[in-house]
């Protein structure tokens, strides 16, 4: 999934204060403190070796048909060798 730093820190604030029962500032310390950092050194260099980024968090018909296209072809016997 390949979504907007604005929304991703949205949803991590809203988590934070539904399941995890921390306050707002609380929140925006733990995102600037271990999230975006993590983010930053993990997540959007391994983006040029994805295979397929998809936009828009999911809401994206044509990019959730690609990604049921390939597993249904993993999932579907090779025709030559019957597996």
């Amino acid at each position: 999934m390949d979504v907007d730093a604005d929304i991703r820190v949205l949803r991590c604030i809203r988590r934070d204060l539904e399941e995890r029962n921390m306050n707002v500032l609380d929140s925006i310390g733990f995102y600037l403190r271990l999230v975006r950092p993590m983010h930053l050194l993990h997540v959007e260099p391994s983006k040029q070796y994805a295979d397929l980024l998809v936009k828009e968090g999911g809401r994206n018909p044509e990019a959730l048909r690609q990604i049921v296209s390939r597993i249904d072809g993993l999932l579907s016997p090779d025709p030559v060798s019957g597996k």
